[in-house]
């Protein structure tokens, strides 16, 4: 039977355990706003590069098979999905400063440390 073809598989009773093609998870797997389902390059690219959520990048677990064909255990996928959720929810990350927004932010600090000590009657 062709892997577009689906007949025994639904998404809310299938095992965990059940190996399945990109393409196979793809149809599976809710679309945004009017797509019924994702594309298989939204798979494989979950795997290859990631999702970059709360300031983390996620990877879709997948195997390789010797002729090449990725693989996705239906119980990976469901974790993958659910971490994602879960980051979601929680609070941002802090923001990363790089070397010179750190440097400008500590000459900053210190002309409003000199700035409070004068007010107070010390000198420099």
């Amino acid at each position: 039977m062709p892997a577009h073809k689906l007949p025994d598989l639904d998404p809310a009773t299938l095992d965990p355990d059940r190996v399945l093609s990109i393409g196979q998870v793809a149809k599976l797997a809710p679309g945004v706003a009017e797509a019924n389902h994702c594309h298989r390059a939204t798979i494989r690219r979950w795997a290859t590069k990631g999702v970059r959520v709360a300031g983390r990048v996620l990877r879709l677990r997948v195997t390789r098979t010797p002729g090449g064909q990725r693989l996705v255990r239906w119980g990976d996928y469901l974790a993958f999905r659910d971490e994602c959720a879960r980051l979601r929810d929680d609070p941002p990350a802090p923001e990363i400063q790089t070397p010179a927004e750190r440097k400008r932010r500590s000459a900053i600090n210190g002309q409003e440390a000199l700035r409070l000590l004068r007010s107070a009657g010390r000198k420099s």
